[in-house]
């Protein structure tokens, strides 16, 4: 991981992030759900996470914003 670290850039590492995700969820739904996934289907998953997360993350002015405000719940 260290060596990932050391070599790849933030952009590389959240798309890396986003594939290992889309592949868990994949193999899950694959062991759980038994639904299957085809290799394009988890690219396209992951590709869908990352443009959705830099929605998310965008700023009016085009920039990135560094935390999106959540509202904490506790239970009382």
């Amino acid at each position: 991981m260290k060596f990932l670290l050391e070599k790849l850039g933030d952009e590389q590492m959240k798309i890396l992030l986003m594939l290992a995700w889309s592949l868990w969820k994949s193999r899950n739904g694959l062991l759980f759900e038994h639904k299957a996934r085809t290799p394009p289907m988890v690219i396209q998953v992951a590709s869908k996470l990352m443009m959705d997360y830099k929605l998310d993350n965008a700023s009016p002015a085009g920039g990135i914003i560094g935390q999106r405000h959540v509202e904490l719940v506790r239970w009382k």
